[in-house]
Formats: C-alpha cells, structure tokens, sequence
C-alpha cells in the first residue's frame, strides 16, 4: 500500500465513522435504553464488530472485481501542471457545489501524500506519546500495590495511590487495582470487584489501547468520538446489566456502591490511559440512567435483536460500498477529454464523443482504483481472446472497435446467469430467446452462450445484421443493449437518429452504455489513463 493508497484508505475509515456512529447512537438510545430491543451486552458486541468491520470493510471492498457503483463527491487528483486540486462537486462536470472559489490548487500529488504520512505520524505520536506514559504509569501502580488475590492470570491488588477501582491489561497479567478503603467495606468490595473482572470478561479491557490509540488517529472526527462515547457507555451498561441480570448483586446494593465510588471519583484526577472503571467517566446523567435501568425487568428479544443486528451490518456494508467510490483520487476535466474523443475518433469508425455522460463515466473508470483495477484486469482477458475475436472480426469485415463490447457486457469473463442478471450469461451477454435467434443452443444440458468462440460468433452475426439495418454504430450499439425494436419505435416517435437524443428521451435498456463504451474506446487508445 503506497502513500496515495493509505490516504485513500484512512479517508474511507473516516466516512465509514458517520453512519457507524449514528447507527450506533440510535440503537444506544432507543433499541436498547429507550424500548429495551437489544440488551446492553448484545449492543457491546455489535459495537465491537462494527468498529472491526469499519477498519476492515474498505480494505475488502477494494479486492472486489467491477467498477464503483456511485458517482464520487469528493475528488482528489493531480491536473497537467502537476498541481493538486481538491473539488466537493460533480465529477461530470467539474462544477463546485458552492461555486469556482471551492476550489483547492496547492502542491503536486506527491507532496500532499507527504503531507499526509507526516500528519499521520504526528497523530500516531499524539496517541503513542500518551499511551506509553500511561501504560508506565500503571505498571508502576501494579508493581507497588500489595496483592490481595491472584487466580491464574487476574490479579486482585490494593493502592492508596488511587481513590477509585480501575480494571487494565497488562502483558500476561489482567490487574484489577482498588483502593486501600475498600478493603473496609467487604459488600462494597465484592461488588467492585466483580464489575470490574466483569471488564476483563468482555474485552474492555484488551481493547482498551487499541481503542486509545484509534482514537488518537481519529480525534479530529466527531462521529468516531460520537461511536467512541456511545461504545464506552455500553461497556458500563453491559456490566451493569450482567451483574444485576444474573442477580449476582442486588440492584439496590450495586446502586449504592455505583454512587459511593461516582463521589470518588469526581474528585480524582483523570486515570491513565488504557483503564476501565466502575465509574470513572460519565456524567451525572449516565449515572441516573444506569441506576434506573438496574430496576427495570426487560424481556430479552432475541428475534428483535438480531433483525437489528442484521440490519446494522447490512447498512455497514452498503456504506462501505459507497465510501469506497466517494474519494476520487485523479480528475479528467472536459479539456482533456474532447482532445481524447478527437484522437480515438480520428482512426475510429464508431461515433467517438466528449459530452458529460462520457466524461462522468471515464472518471469512474480512471478516477478511482477501483474503476483501473477493473480495466487492467478486463485488458489483460482481452488479450487473451483477442486472436479469436480479431480474426471472426476480419471473416465479418467488422471493426476492431468491438473488441470493446466484451469489456463493458461482462469484462471479458464468461459468466454464467446470476443474481444480478439472472438472464444473460457468457462472455457478450446473451439473453436466452436472442441466443436460440442466433442459433445458439441454451437448455438445461447446454448453454452455448459460455462458449466463448461460439457466442463470438453469434454476437458478430448480430451486430453485422443490426449495422446493416441502421448503418450507423451508436445506433447499432444502442440496439445491441436495446433491442432494434425499441430504437426502430424511438427514431420514429422523435424523428432523429441522433443515438444520444434517444437516450435522453428514454428509448434505450441502459441509459449509461453508450458512453461507457465511449469511455472504454478511449481508454483502448489512451492505455496510460489506467497509470
């Protein structure tokens, strides 16, 4: 992963933090404090796997094969000067959302990726730089506190260097610290130490420093702290819950002990880093809030919670999905592109155009790595059929420009019908009823469409007849997708064969694939767009 790859990355962890925060609040709030739908440990864990899934899900979405699937807002890209523009508009035409002043030019490509490893480092160190101290910090208060019981790897110890009970890991040790004065209340030194092993039980405490330190890379950005704020209310709610649930404490008794130790603690000095508390942070309202939950009997809604928790992970992913196409990182601007349609169309029998349709879908095929990894792949299976298909081309006195069709019907693999397009299958795509037209057999024993050489041919026999029927090749391309019929019905209705004034009036089946197929020519001609 290079520089420009990381900035990438870390740009789509941070959206990702937006609807992940606001998933995670409104479960907080009502799924669980509010109508009682998810109980508070089921909640932690939910937590817990979107915080993983928001760190691993753009890493996964960009190993998926195809083009983004969403215009990108946020575009970011190096023009022919070597000058860094940075845009919050559209990526068709190049407009601003606000106006040309929402423009950024600044410093070539290679030192804003400069830029960025040094602001990351700076906040890795704002993270590190604590944490260290932190964790020396409480390895001392462990090293000098006087032990009180030790069971396998947890550690029970007592300090008069802290008024309030704190639960950390250490390397191999799981530590729970109290204050000397507990020792004089067994109840409330019970039920202490029970929370706080409760912590250790759940991963708070393990994920603690990986969580500080996230937090540090992330401080800038209000949703992560929004999910951070909500994730450490949880853990508390979690043991709560899991203490009292279990009638392993009297709620009345637990109460007591939660605002005795909430006294303390609001007059201690902010732990270090890396602990859990009883309660250590919060505000007056958590606290009322977590005792009144303690008396209230919730049925537990299994059913309920994991239709939410199914819906919560669905929404994830989708974002993540989305998140990965929002950051363009290179812009082409309608300059460039009428230059590009210029030089393919000057050896090109096919009607090569620069309008925005074209300039919108080049972006999304060179503007992102996903789009270039899709193209270098799909080029690199051309390259395999390309003998085959060069010489039926020549046998059908086609041009070579179809080459391109393969690219954008399937990206040169030979696909079998499936959830996506339940009907086409192989290598062009052919529909059942249009295959059998072109003598291609398709049954339940046999389906030529996945034979490559097969499906070339019949493909070529189809879009000779379509070009002999409307000698013009947009408006061939255009049945190809179509059908003749439905361009037959739209050149009468609007009295033009002009392929684009149709497809603004609605007569075509996929109302971008004229100018991907404009794009892909381009990009045939111009291979180092995908460098």
């Amino acid at each position: 992963m290079d520089s420009m790859e990381l900035l990438l990355y870390y740009l789509e962890v941070q959206l990702l933090w937006v609807p992940v925060s606001l998933i995670a609040f409104g479960y907080g709030r009502w799924a669980h404090q509010q109508w009682g739908w998810m109980t508070a440990t089921s909640l932690l864990k939910l937590l817990y796997l979107m915080g993983f899934l928001t760190l691993l899900m753009p890493l996964a979405v960009n190993l998926l094969p195809g083009e983004p699937f969403l215009s990108s807002s946020a575009h970011l890209w190096m023009d022919d000067q070597g000058a860094t523009k940075l845009n919050l508009g559209s990526a068709a035409t190049g407009v601003p959302i606000a106006s040309a002043d929402s423009w950024v030019q600044a410093i070539p490509l290679a030192n804003l990726s400069l830029i960025f490893l040094l602001f990351l480092a700076s906040l890795a160190a704002l993270a590190l730089w604590p944490m260290i101290g932190g964790f020396r910090k409480l390895h001392g208060l462990y090293e000098r506190a006087l032990t009180v019981r030790e069971i396998g790897r947890v550690s029970v110890r007592v300090t008069d260097e802290i008024d309030v009970p704190v639960s950390f890991k250490l390397p191999g040790r799981a530590v729970v610290l109290l204050p000397v004065a507990l020792l004089e209340d067994a109840d409330q030194y019970h039920i202490v130490v029970r929370h706080e092993l409760q912590h250790h039980r759940q991963g708070d405490t393990a994920l603690a420093w990986p969580l500080f330190v996230l937090r540090g890379l992330s401080i800038w950005n209000p949703f992560f702290l929004l999910w951070h704020k909500t994730l450490s209310d949880t853990q508390e709610y979690a043991c709560d819950e899991s203490l009292v649930g279990r009638k392993m404490v009297a709620p009345q008794a637990y109460g007591r002990c939660l605002i005795k130790v909430a006294e303390h603690a609001r007059a201690t000095p902010a732990l270090p880093s890396g602990t859990m508390g009883m309660a250590s942070r919060g505000s007056a309202t958590i606290l009322q809030r977590r005792i009144d939950m303690m008396f209230q009997t919730r049925p537990r809604r299994k059913s309920v919670t994991a239709l939410l928790a199914t819906t919560a992970l669905a929404l994830l992913s989708l974002s993540a999905l989305a998140a990965g196409d929002l950051v363009l990182d290179r812009r082409i601007g309608m300059d460039e592109v009428r230059v590009l349609a210029e030089n393919t169309a000057s050896h090109s029998v096919f009607p090569v155009v620069a309008n925005d349709a074209v300039l919108d879908q080049l972006n999304r095929l060179v503007g992102h790595p996903k789009g270039r990894k899709f193209m270098r792949s799909a080029l690199e299976r051309m390259a395999l059929h390309q003998p085959t298909i060069e010489t039926k081309l020549k046998a059908y006195n086609l041009p070579a420009e179809l080459m391109a069709v393969p690219i954008l019907e399937s990206g040169y693999q030979s696909l079998a019908p499936n959830s996506r397009f339940p009907h086409a299958a192989g290598m062009w795509q052919f529909i059942p009823d249009t295959a059998r037209k072109f003598n291609l057999r398709v049954d339940e024993e046999v389906d030529e469409r996945l034979d490559v050489v097969r499906s070339t041919d019949a493909a070529l026999r189809m879009l000779s007849a379509l070009e002999l029927q409307f000698q013009d090749w947009g408006l061939t391309m255009l049945a190809y997708n179509a059908g003749s019929q439905k361009v037959l019905s739209g050149i009468e209705a609007t009295g033009t064969r002009d392929p684009w004034a149709l497809i603004e009036q609605g007569y075509e089946g996929d109302r971008h694939y004229l100018s991907r197929l404009t794009a892909i020519l381009i990009i045939m001609n111009h291979p180092e767009l995908l460098d």
